[in-house]
C-alpha cells in the first residue's frame, strides 16, 4: 500500500523481531490494529510506515480509501477514453468492467493473508505456519512474495531453525536491496535487523557483527529504534561483553516498560544491568519481562537468553507472573530520571 502524499509505505506487521503475542483461543482470530507503538496489545497487528512508525488505524482507513478513490477514477478515466476513441459506450463499460475485474482479483487473497497476520499477532504459531504454507501453495500475485518470506522466516526463528529463517529473510533483502533511487521499502529494514539478530542468536557472531553496520542507514522511527536497541543487547550478550553497549541502559529502561511488547528486549536489559553491577535495576526488568513475552516462544527462538533468564529467575525468586518471593522494595527503586 502506497502513501503517495507522504512518500510512505504501510507494511503490515505481525510479529516483533523474534516474537509474536499471544491472546486467548477463540474458534477465528480476531483483525485488531495497534494504534501505536507504545499502545500495542497483545494480539494487535502494527502497520509501518516507511520510517518505522506505527500508523494508526485511522490513518490506514485514510489509505485504503484513496487507493479505491484512486482505482475507481483510473477506472472511469479507462473507460470514458475507451468510448470515445472506439466511439462505443459498450465498449467503454466492458473496459471498464474487466480492469475492475482485474483490480479485485489481485485482492482476492487479502483476506486469507490477514487470517495469517491475525493466527500470528494470536501467538498460534502452528496454525499461522499451516495458513501460511496454503496461502503460498497457491498462484499468487508477485507482491505477495516479500512479505510471505518476511512471516515464513519469523516463524521459522520462532522455532528455532534458524537456516530456514535465514533464507526467507535474504531472499526479501536482495529484492529490496536499496537502489538509491527513492525510499527504502521497510520490510528491507525490518528483515535486515531480523538477520543479524538471528545470526547472533544462532552462534553466528562474527557474521552477525559483519553486517551490522549496515543497520546505521535505517530510518529512526520508533519501531525500528526498539530494533536498534534489541540487536546491540542480542550481540553483547552473545559476547558476554556489556561493555560494548553505546546506549543508555536507563533511557532504554524507559522507552522498553513503555510499551506492552518488546519482552526480548526487556530481559536483555535484565542481563545488562546485572553484568553493569545494577542488581535492583535488573530485578526490575525481570520482574516486568514476563507481561511481555506472551508467545515469545523463546526457548525455540532465544535459548541461551531463555537459559540465563530462568536460571536469574531462580536465584532471585522471581515467579512466571513476574512476582517476587522475598521482600524486595520493587516500588522504592525508581528509573533514574
Amino acid at each position: 500500500m502506497h502513501d503517495h502524499d507522504d512518500s510512505s509505505t504501510a507494511l503490515i506487521r505481525a510479529t516483533d523481531a523474534v516474537s509474536v503475542p499471544a491472546v486467548p483461543r477463540a474458534d477465528e482470530p480476531s483483525w485488531k490494529l495497534a494504534r501505536s507503538l507504545d499502545e500495542a496489545r497483545v494480539g494487535e497487528v502494527m502497520m509501518l510506515d516507511q520510517h518505522g512508525n506505527v500508523l494508526s488505524p485511522r490513518r490506514i482507513r485514510w489509505i485504503w480509501a484513496r487507493s479505491w478513490l484512486t482505482a475507481g477514477a483510473m477506472g472511469a478515466a479507462l473507460g470514458l477514453s475507451s468510448s470515445v476513441l472506439l466511439g462505443s459506450l459498450g465498449v467503454g463499460v466492458g473496459v471498464v468492467g474487466v480492469y475492475f475485474g482485474a483490480f479485485l482479483w489481485q485482492l482476492r487473497h487479502r483476506s486469507t493473508l490477514r487470517r495469517v497476520l491475525a493466527l500470528c499477532a494470536a501467538g498460534r504459531r502452528d496454525e499461522a505456519q499451516a495458513a501460511l504454507s496454503a496461502l503460498e501453495a497457491q498462484k499468487l500475485p508477485p507482491h505477495y512474495r516479500p512479505i510471505l518470506d518476511m512471516l515464513s522466516g519469523n516463524l521459522a526463528f520462532l522455532r528455532g531453525e534458524f537456516d530456514e529463517a535465514l533464507t526467507r529473510y535474504e531472499r526479501v533483502i536482495e529484492r529490496h536491496r536499496p537502489s538509491g533511487r527513492g525510499p527504502t521499502h521497510p520490510i528491507y529494514w525490518i528483515c535486515a535487523f531480523n538477520r543479524v539478530q538471528l545470526l547472533a542468536s544462532a552462534g553466528r557472531l562474527e557474521r552477525a557483527r559483519e553486517l551490522r553496520p549496515e543497520l546505521d542507514e535505517a530510518p529512526r522511527g520508533a519501531y525500528f529504534e526498539m530494533d536498534r536497541m534489541l540487536t546491540e543487547l542480542l550481540l553483547a550478550f552473545h559476547a558476554g561483553e556489556p561493555d560494548e553497549l553505546e546506549g543508555d541502559l536507563y533511557e532504554w529502561a524507559k522507552a522498553a516498560l513503555k510499551t506492552n511488547r518488546f519482552g526480548l528486549n526487556v530481559v536483555l536489559l535484565a542481563w545488562a544491568f546485572h553484568a553493569c553491577g545494577d542488581d535492583d535495576m535488573a530485578r526490575i526488568m525481570l520482574r516486568e519481562a514476563p507481561q511481555r513475552l506472551t508467545g515469545h516462544f523463546l526457548a525455540d527462538s532465544a535459548p541461551r537468553v531463555h537459559a540465563w533468564m530462568m536460571a536469574k529467575r531462580a536465584e532471585w525468586k522471581i515467579d512466571e507472573a513476574g512476582e517476587l518471593y522475598d521482600d524486595f522494595p520493587y516500588d522504592d527503586v525508581p528509573l533514574p530520571a
